[in-house]
């Protein structure tokens, strides 16, 4: 459910949100999801289909990798080290790093499951808590 929650978050709420922060588990749950949905139609081959999502896709990701980085306090303009192919190593270094606990430039950090940091003081309901442990 965790997953369908954060790429919620950040497809139809941060659409096209270039401010603010993300922190880990929003942008990977989210990058798990644009890919699992990515090989999905690649397998099934339906191209067409497939060309229309990654075009839909695009303004989300660039996004939610700036406010990624943004948690990182480095710029989303970071981002255009992955043009060059060497420029993937860092980049995928700095998204995965664990964010600065500090309020930056760019905002305070999320906590719990509030977007008081990236949407200016409103913010989405709690994420769920997980589900209990199956009984052996």
């Amino acid at each position: 459910m965790q997953l369908v929650t954060y790429w919620q978050r950040a497809v139809i709420n941060n659409y096209v949100n270039f401010k603010g922060r993300d922190n880990r588990p929003e942008f990977w749950w989210f990058a798990l999801a644009s890919f699992i949905v990515s090989t999905a139609l690649s397998i099934l081959s339906l191209e067409a289909i497939g060309n229309l999502w990654s075009l839909a896709m695009l303004l989300p990701s660039i996004g939610a990798a700036t406010r990624r980085l943004h948690d990182t306090g480095r710029s989303g303009w970071w981002q255009l080290i992955g043009l060059t192919i060497i420029g993937l190593i860092p980049l995928i270094i700095w998204l995965a790093a664990e964010g600065k606990p500090e309020s930056n430039q760019y905002g305070a950090p999320r906590v719990g499951g509030s977007m008081a940091g990236a949407t200016g003081g409103m913010s989405d309901p709690p994420l769920p808590p997980p589900p209990p442990p199956i009984p052996q």
